[in-house]
């Protein structure tokens, strides 16, 4: 299952569909390309170091 990400706020963090957590998580794909992530807020948010604000963040979930 793939899912375009909702930034949560200014900087680069990304919430988690519901029901999803990253231990959910295949991959992390920013504008494409597979990026580094940081798990934050109970594993429910991920933060993407490298996302600019026009950037698509795509989650691929087993």
């Amino acid at each position: 299952m793939q899912v375009t990400l909702t930034r949560a706020d200014q900087s680069g963090v990304f919430a988690l569909p519901e029901g999803k957590t990253t231990a959910d998580i295949q991959n992390v794909l920013l504008d494409g390309m597979p990026t580094e992530i940081v798990f934050v807020k109970n594993q429910t948010e991920i933060d993407v170091p490298a996302a600019q604000l026009n950037s698509t963040v795509t989650a691929i979930f087993k």
